[in-house]
């Protein structure tokens, strides 16, 4: 949902769409929310709040609101929604040619061949030493290792999950840090061309007014930052792989400002790991310029992956389906949580097995 709705408001301020599309009726439920199958998920007392930057969206009583905000202050993000199916794209060859695939699954689709062909973006996987490389003749992408190499559709499930959650990110977040923009999609290279020719064809426009319309547009155009929304980057993982993805993830949150990082998870381990990354920039901000203790840290944990925790909020879903804010004790989230506490049961449940054990003597 927030990925849609972070899309609407970047759309509303390129003028790819307009208020009146989204609020025509059931076109929020139908189409927009379609995109990411969330269509049936609506009730009649569905209630969602969106407060941006641009604009603010409020749907209620199966209607929405939509309220402009300052659209001067909006910084235009790469918006990259990365969904827990992106298996089926390494396990299955050629899945680019398969139709009816779910959008969201396409988008990353495209990206991850994007990402595949740059020949700048460095294949070497950060976990157990493995490579990739892309036969782009063929469309065959294969796993390289020590003395070996596999198809990535042979790979281990966890692999065929990693793969393309770090190419993507990695290459989105290159794209994004560069001055220059050459990779637009075929549809943006054509409103982009369609939107120049209006300007230049305009007679009622001086050379002024034309370039500054022209700079206009290319900031509409430009991306300033990179919004990274991944599910379960676990996925298949053992827990030393999922903290070298986390600081993957990290690294490119704080590459640009104003970039972003929302992921969903079910493992401890994610948030337990998070909570080092942000213990790690307290003993980073105290460390100040000592170059001996900054050198030791960045062997502890990346340098380039602490993370603030002013930039950090966590929530969890609880048994009843309330949502609340995770607690934190020192700028370090708290380890009363849900994830925690079911591995405190099983510790407890382990407990009482070696009590009825005792007693059985």
């Amino acid at each position: 949902m927030i990925s849609t709705l972070s899309w609407l408001e970047k759309s509303l301020v390129r003028q790819d769409v307009k208020v009146k599309d989204i609020t025509k009726y059931k076109h929020f439920q139908n189409k927009y929310c379609g995109y990411q199958y969330l269509t049936n998920f609506f009730k009649s007392n569905t209630y969602i709040r969106y407060e941006g930057d641009a604009y603010s969206f409020i749907y209620d009583g199966g209607h929405i609101e939509i309220t402009n905000q300052n659209i001067r202050d909006f910084v235009m993000p790469q918006i990259m929604y990365v969904p827990a199916e992106r298996n089926f794209m390494t396990s299955i060859e050629h899945a680019e040619k398969i139709r009816k695939l779910p959008p969201a699954l396409v988008t990353m689709q495209e990206e991850y061949i994007n990402a595949l062909n740059d020949k700048l973006l460095d294949k070497k996987l950060p976990i157990e030493y493995f490579a990739i490389q892309y036969d782009k003749l063929n469309k065959v992408t294969w796993l390289v290792g020590d003395g070996y190499k596999v198809r990535m559709s042979e790979a281990a499930s966890g692999l065929q999950s990693v793969v393309p959650l770090i190419l993507v990110t990695e290459y989105l977040s290159n794209k994004t840090n560069k001055e220059e923009q050459h990779s637009l999609s075929a549809e943006e290279r054509k409103k982009l061309q369609i939107s120049v020719n209006r300007i230049l064809e305009n007679d009622k426009l001086d050379d002024e007014l034309k370039n500054a319309a022209l700079e206009s547009l290319n900031r509409n155009f430009h991306n300033d930052c990179f919004w990274n929304i991944v599910e379960e980057p676990e996925q298949n993982l053992y827990p030393s792989s999922q903290k070298a993805v986390l600081n993957i993830l990290l690294k490119a949150l704080n590459s640009r400002p104003h970039n972003g990082l929302i992921i969903t998870t079910h493992s401890p381990y994610i948030l337990n790991y998070l909570s080092l990354a942000i213990k790690a920039a307290q003993v980073k901000t105290k460390a100040k310029a000592n170059e001996t203790i900054l050198e030791k840290l960045d062997k502890i944990i990346p340098l380039r992956s602490c993370v603030d925790e002013s930039k950090v909020s966590i929530y969890e879903i609880e048994s009843d389906g309330n949502i609340r804010k995770l607690d934190s004790y020192d700028g370090v989230p708290s380890d009363d949580n849900f994830l925690n506490a079911s591995l405190e049961e099983s510790n407890c449940i382990f407990d009482k097995l070696m009590d009825l054990e005792d007693e059985s003597e």
